[in-house]
């Protein structure tokens, strides 16, 4: 037996199945993912300006805004793998 793959999975794999039908379908998620990052490393940025000055151990044992940085970060290399699958889709829809 196999193991079941999450929701988010799944819903990548369908967003990459209509990207390689309808590559407008890409470019929306595309264009989705990059404000997405955008938004999530804007706030990351807002949150670790503190405006204090913090000693190396408060820095190392705050390694909580790591993770916001973390998630921008993959938002962004979604965004990044769906444009590039959508731009395939669009030039062999286009481009014969």
């Amino acid at each position: 037996m196999g193991r079941r793959k999450n929701e988010v999975s799944q819903l990548l794999d369908i967003v990459s199945e209509f990207t390689k039908i309808f590559w407008q379908v890409g470019a929306v998620a595309t264009t989705i993912f990059a404000l997405l990052a955008i938004f999530t490393l804007v706030k990351a940025i807002e949150g670790t300006q503190a405006g204090d000055v913090i000693t190396t151990y408060e820095a190392i044992s705050n390694l909580g805004n790591f993770v916001l940085y973390l998630g921008s970060l993959t938002l962004a290399l979604i965004a990044i793998i769906l444009g590039i699958k959508t731009y395939k889709s669009y030039r062999s829809q286009n481009i014969n």
